[in-house]
């Protein structure tokens, strides 16, 4: 009898890990980093990112050249990537003195990837917002160093998010469709 209860529990679970795993299957699931998919090093490696003006943008670009192509360019880009960077801070805390404490650094970027040979067709955009706190400290040294860390941990948290978003609209066949089937819709 122990033997028995012992046998049907682990049936019971094999069969419903096992029902999972075809539901998931059956509903379209498809592996974002699938070889031949749009999140593989090939397809990303086939994106050209531009020059983007100032400091951060030079920062922001090294990031996602390194992210999307860590092996080197494709030797034909299929693919430009046109980013806009902005950049703001928020103070937060404040002394009795209204002096601030701790800001808020929130960087912007706006990207749009267009495919270079089929110009009639419409590119894949969005935006990516990240807010770094710091603090903000007596000497002035130490806050422009918060103030940097800050600002490359909101450009890593950017180039990451930019990548998984390209590598899912790369693996999405309706991506890029005519300018004319985008606008009936």
């Amino acid at each position: 009898m122990w033997c028995t209860r012992k046998f049907k529990r682990k049936f019971l679970s094999i069969a419903v890990i096992g029902s999972v795993l075809i539901g998931v299957s059956a509903c379209g699931f498809k592996p974002l980093y699938q070889r031949g998919g749009g999140g593989d090093e090939k397809s990303l490696s086939e994106i050209e990112v531009e020059v983007i003006k100032d400091r951060i943008g030079q920062q922001l670009r090294n990031l996602l050249i390194a992210r999307l192509s860590p092996h080197g360019l494709a030797k034909q880009t299929a693919y430009r990537l046109t980013i806009e960077l902005s950049e703001s801070r928020q103070s937060l805390a404040f002394k009795k003195d209204d002096t601030a404490t701790r800001a808020n650094l929130i960087v912007r970027a706006k990207f749009t990837l267009l495919a270079k040979q089929r110009p009639t067709l419409v590119g894949f955009s969005g935006e990516v917002v990240s807010t770094i706190s710091y603090n903000i400290l007596v000497s002035d040294f130490a806050t422009l160093s918060a103030e940097a860390n800050a600002r490359k941990r909101a450009l890593t948290i950017i180039s990451e998010e930019i990548r998984i978003r390209l590598a899912a609209a790369l693996r999405n066949p309706k991506m890029f469709e005519r300018k004319a089937d985008r606008s009936s819709k």
